[in-house]
This record gives structure tokens, C-alpha cells and sequence, in this order.
């Protein structure tokens, strides 16, 4: 309403993403990485034009069963682990939390705890940079990461130093940057070109639609 939009009907998600990070057209190559809560939707653009689109069985889930796995924790316990308390900053060694599982408080090294998820993170994002360069390897290209688990502290440190990918940064991470590339695309016209007139007919059309 305050930009004098209608904002209805649906946005394709990869475009979405894509608006997650930019409000124009880029001449390079982009991948947008989304990982989602149970799969990675993998999406590569080139002046606009979508490419291809791939989708990987990892997302947030695996990153909890992996530490849960690894800590013996029930899923649940590992998830409030991973997004209250893990980073991908080196943690001091001293450092622990107390957590209960069942009748009992163990103690886990926050060390212990950021290790674990790098080396989930590392391990399938290791595939999708795989996959990318062995198609796209003499290209300039860089790469968007979103979703939940992006949002924690130091991903993109981590994944940068880790790959040695330039690395765009969404527009404002401490939204779901899926949901708000979708405001973004309806609200700027993201790879849409517009004639605000139209042909006579057209905006006749449009007169009556807004005045029933």
C-alpha cells in the first residue's frame, strides 16, 4: 500500500531468491544456494535469465541429525543447540553449555558444538561448489547463500575461507531472505520490463478492474 502496489497472485521461487540479494540485473554469473529445512534448492542465473535449477537432499535437518548423531542427543535437543547457541566462529575452548537431556545435565563444549556444524555444513555445500565448478569452472561467477542456518554468525566467513568463492551478501539477513526477495521482486519489478501506459485498450481494462 505504501508504494502504491498491488502486491498478488505468485512470485516463482528462484526469482525470489534471487531478489534476496539484487534489485537489478547482473552481467555475472549467480547461484543462489536456499537451504531450506529439508532440501537445498540450487538455482544459477545469467543476465536475468534463469539457467538451470537443481535441488539436493541437505538442508537444516541434516545439519541436527548429524549433530545429534555425533552427541547421541535426541533431534529436538540437537536443534536448540545448533540455532541458540552454534556459530561458525572459533569458540573459546573454556566455554560450555549445560543442557538436560532426560533426568540429567551434560556439559557441551561450545568447541565441540561449532565443529560438528561446520563439518555438516562443509560436507554438503562441499557438493553443490563441486558441482558448480566442474560446469562453470572458467567462468567469474558468485555465489548467494539463504536460509536459516546462513543466518547464523560467521557463515559466510566460514564458507568463504573454506571454498575461496566470491560471496554475495543478501540485502538484509536477519529476514527469511526467501520471503523478503519476495517483497522485494513485487515491489521493484525485478527482470520485468513495464510500460506504465500500455495500450489504450489495456488500460481501459485495467480503469474498469480497479473501479469494480
Amino acid at each position: 500500500s505504501n508504494v502504491e502496489r498491488k502486491f498478488s497472485g505468485f512470485v516463482y521461487s528462484a526469482l525470489a531468491d534471487y531478489s534476496a540479494a539484487y534489485n537489478s540485473i547482473v552481467d555475472k554469473l549467480v547461484f543462489v544456494v536456499n537451504i531450506k529445512k529439508n532440501d537445498t534448492a540450487l538455482s544459477c542465473f545469467r543476465k536475468g535469465n534463469i539457467i538451470f535449477e537443481k535441488v539436493y537432499d541437505f538442508g537444516n535437518k541434516s545439519i541436527i541429525s548429524y549433530v545429534a548423531k555425533r552427541l547421541s542427543f535426541t533431534e529436538e535437543l540437537a536443534s536448540d543447540l545448533v540455532f541458540k547457541y552454534g556459530s561458525f566462529y572459533d569458540a573459546d575452548f573454556s566455554k560450555e553449555i549445560s543442557v538436560r537431556e532426560q533426568n540429567a545435565y551434560i556439559n557441551v563444549s561450545l568447541v565441540t558444538l561449532n565443529n560438528l556444524i561446520k563439518e555438516a555444513v562443509a560436507d554438503n555445500i562441499g557438493i553443490i561448489i563441486s558441482d558448480i565448478d566442474n560446469k562453470y569452472l572458467p567462468d567469474d561467477y558468485t555465489v548467494l547463500f539463504i536460509g536459516k542456518i546462513a543466518q547464523k554468525e560467521g557463515f559466510y566467513d566460514f564458507v568463504k575461507k573454506h571454498f575461496k568463492i566470491d560471496i554475495e551478501h543478501p540485502v538484509y539477513n536477519k529476514f527469511s531472505s526467501c520471503a523478503f526477495g519476495c517483497v522485494r521482486y513485487g515491489v521493484t519489478k525485478l527482470l520485468e520490463k513495464e510500460n506504465p501506459k500500455g495500450p489504450l485498450w489495456q488500460r481501459v481494462i485495467r480503469f474498469y478492474k480497479d473501479y469494480f
